[in-house]
């Protein structure tokens, strides 16, 4: 059974200062015994249909008739299963006001000057390289909880991430990345409960569930975790500047291809791909 990396998003522009993907990875038949023990647990005495840390803080939707010392149960319970399976976790936090004045201001292609291509495409590399680090020589499938806006962005994103790969991580990675709902995979609502905590955590928001993550000592942070800060970024910068001169007509002709810019293909390529995104960009959640 295949490596499965479960992963969810938290926060994004005008939701605050910064956008983070985090997960936890385990085999997919770990996943499976996994879900059992979580619906089991959140069908017990008092239940909830599905979990939403953002819900659990504030003591509203789902937990809107918990106690806090319930609700403080019910997290620990659902954090005990995580720490039982999980393999280990990632994420990648990135800084979106230092986005905005580098990579932002930069003239770009599409994907790039979007500050979600990032995180994804890093996400999806770091999972890369740590598993090589293991000895990992399978595909694996990584799967995000379901976004209506990025889900068919970053579809239409990974080729180019993919063509980029080195020829070790293109032997493992992804055939394509996966959405799924997390009302029907239950390791997407763990997920959830470590986007918002190593979120928060980044931007130095101090909350009461920092005990959260005492009950998760199982389970390792892996070292090619990510954060993409102004430091960073304006690295990137001045690279692209230091690069572009220098690419070829082939290397150019191949990120046009991928980058959907053949009008042979515009006539059966879907309307989400064809718009300027540019102009998409800031109607962007």
């Amino acid at each position: 059974m295949p490596v499965q990396v479960c992963v969810d998003d938290s926060g994004g522009v005008g939701q605050g200062k910064t956008f983070a993907l985090a997960g936890f990875i385990a085999r997919a038949e770990v996943w499976v015994s996994f879900s059992r023990e979580w619906k089991e647990c959140l069908q017990a005495d008092p239940a909830i249909p599905r979990f939403k840390m953002s819900e659990a803080a504030r003591l509203r939707g789902a937990f809107s008739r918990f106690t806090s010392v319930d609700r403080d149960d019910k997290l620990r319970a659902l954090a005990r299963i995580i720490n039982r399976h999980a393999d280990s976790a990632i994420y990648c936090i990135e800084d979106l006001d230092a986005f905005a004045e580098t990579i932002g201001k930069e003239d770009m292609s599409a994907p790039l000057i979007n500050p979600y291509f990032w995180p994804y495409q890093i996400m999806i590399l770091a999972v890369c390289h740590g598993l090589l680090e293991r000895d990992h020589t399978e595909p694996f499938e990584i799967i995000f909880d379901r976004h209506e806006v990025l889900a068919p962005r970053v579809s239409w994103w990974y080729p180019l991430i993919r063509e980029h790969m080195d020829a070790e991580c293109q032997a493992i990675a992804p055939a394509e990345p996966v959405f799924r709902s997390d009302d029907e995979f239950a390791p997407l609502q763990a997920a959830d409960l470590l986007a918002w905590l190593v979120r928060r955590a980044a931007n130095d928001n101090a909350t009461p569930f920092d005990w959260l993550l005492e009950e998760l000592s199982n389970v390792p942070m892996s070292p090619d975790a990510q954060v993409l800060d102004r430091e960073r970024m304006e690295g990137i910068v001045r690279e692209s500047h230091r690069l572009t001169p220098l690419a070829s007509a082939s290397a150019i002709a191949t990120n046009n291809r991928l980058l959907g810019r053949n009008k042979e293909a515009d006539a059966t390529r879907p309307w989400w791909q064809t718009r300027d995104l540019r102009s998409r960009q800031r109607k962007s959640p």
